[in-house]
């Protein structure tokens, strides 16, 4: 090294590098443009020279941690071990909400919005089943779920009601209900909460309502006798089984006399002045 040069310290204390104080800094040369980094790649920026100008465009590293549509994402993973989703795509946690922290996988974003497994919820649906629970949907997004199954492997999601069936009347399920009918699937019930579903995949939603009671006491408002001639309903016999105070009738036209006591025609346990 000559006295016209001067040692610089370039990391620990035995390396160094020798800058040439000769050599007069100007203008930096024009540099052509550089390739943009593609999304979720590493990009190092280039070193400059002892004139502080950049000759040489930075690197890119894109051989690890990217993942593509449907491979693992994300979790509770040491630093450096997560991998992130190509551009364009959103890492989706698909485990439900018992398992926050696990992998997800990489999805295309939904117009509308998710449900705890990740599902894309139909445009305007109101009642959906994420393949595990119940859900009442408004605008599209989960205000609550009826029930709270623990499922680690939901089944498939699909509209229960998608704008036709008024989420109300679904819920209206009667407390010594033992089966449920959707208007697609059937669902076993305990104390008025659905249980477990059947999970047919129906094109057009049919009328829900009860299709097997308990054989317990009758209480005010239970449906006391009903008769469909087309055997879409099971049948309910028990006009003698109302509760003391009420009279088996219909309750919204109680002089309506009809042989088809179907759907909203059932007689009910209805308040009366006498029993």
């Amino acid at each position: 090294m000559s006295r016209s040069q001067c040692a610089v310290r370039n990391g620990n204390c035995c390396d160094y590098t020798c800058d040439d104080h000769s050599i007069s800094c100007g203008v930096c040369p024009p540099m052509p443009p550089c390739p943009e980094p593609p999304p979720n790649c590493r990009y190092t920026q280039p070193v400059p020279d002892n004139c502080g100008c950049v000759n040489s465009c930075g690197t890119i590293d894109c051989s690890s941690s990217i993942s593509l549509e449907g491979e693992t994402c994300g979790g509770f993973m040491p630093e450096g071990m997560s991998n992130t989703c190509i551009h364009g795509l959103e890492c989706v946690n698909t485990m439900g909400p018992m398992i926050a922290d696990a992998p997800g996988t990489c999805k295309r974003p939904c117009q509308t919005s998710r449900d705890f497994y990740g599902n894309c919820i139909e445009d305007g649906c109101v009642s959906w089943n994420d393949g595990c629970n119940t859900c009442l949907i408004q605008n599209n997004i989960i205000q609550s779920c009826r029930q709270d199954n623990v499922c680690y492997s939901a089944g498939v999601a699909y509209c229960m009601d998608n704008d036709q069936t008024n989420y109300n009347q679904l819920s209206q399920i009667p407390w010594n209900c033992l089966t449920w009918y959707d208007g697609c699937n059937s669902c076993s019930v305990n104390n008025g909460q659905l249980q477990a579903c059947t999970m047919m995949m129906c094109f057009t939603q049919g009328e829900p309502y009860c299709s097997t009671y308990s054989t317990g006491i009758l209480r005010q408002g239970d449906i006391c006798y009903r008769f469909c001639e087309d055997g879409s309903q099971t049948t309910i016999s028990r006009r003698e089984d109302c509760p003391k105070g009420t009279e088996c009738i219909q309750e919204s036209n109680p002089s309506l006399i009809s042989f088809d006591t179907c759907s909203n025609n059932a007689l009910r346990c209805v308040p009366t002045n006498g029993h």
